[in-house]
């Protein structure tokens, strides 16, 4: 007679052997949450950026056509979609404002630097528009969470 390993172990198991192999666990690859848009908006001669979470804007940016602030948008995009996962905690989103510079941070890691020059076009300051970016993102993941239907756990335990 032989029995098999709970679930929860047999999960652990295969968790910890990925680790141990280096393979990255993406649990947002496979469904359907915490969807990062990009949606531009070209007008005569300025665009419109919006960077959506589950299709709710957490910035918009309008800025000169052919603006450098077009690749940084894309490139935030990809940042957001890298780093943001359900397990995030409000403090782990952060601004670091150095001079007329802010910085999105998730986890220590870059998502996008403005400077005040770059904002200007929506007469705000990039301390301003990164603070809303931040305060939006922490919205998205709390909508998220009341909607999932059950606890967000890292480890199961044994």
């Amino acid at each position: 007679f032989q029995t098999h390993p709970e679930t929860e172990n047999r999960i652990n198991y295969v968790k910890d052997l990925l680790i141990e192999k280096g393979i990255d666990i993406d649990r947002r690859a496979t469904t359907d949450y915490l969807k990062v848009n990009i949606k531009y908006i070209f007008e005569e001669s300025f665009c419109t950026g919006t960077i959506s979470i589950d299709n709710i804007p957490i910035i918009n940016l309008s800025f000169p056509k052919s603006h450098e602030i077009y690749l940084k948008m894309i490139e935030a995009t990809q940042n957001l979609d890298k780093f943001i996962s359900i397990d995030l905690a409000p403090y782990e989103i952060n601004v670091l404002v150095e001079g007329t510079t802010s910085t999105l941070l998730i986890r220590n890691n870059k998502i996008i630097s403005l400077d005040d020059l770059e904002t200007a076009f929506i007469n705000k300051s990039s301390r301003e528009v990164l603070r809303g970016t931040q305060d939006k993102i922490k919205q998205a993941l709390w909508e998220f969470k009341l909607k999932f239907p059950f606890d967000v756990k890292e480890d199961l335990e044994d």
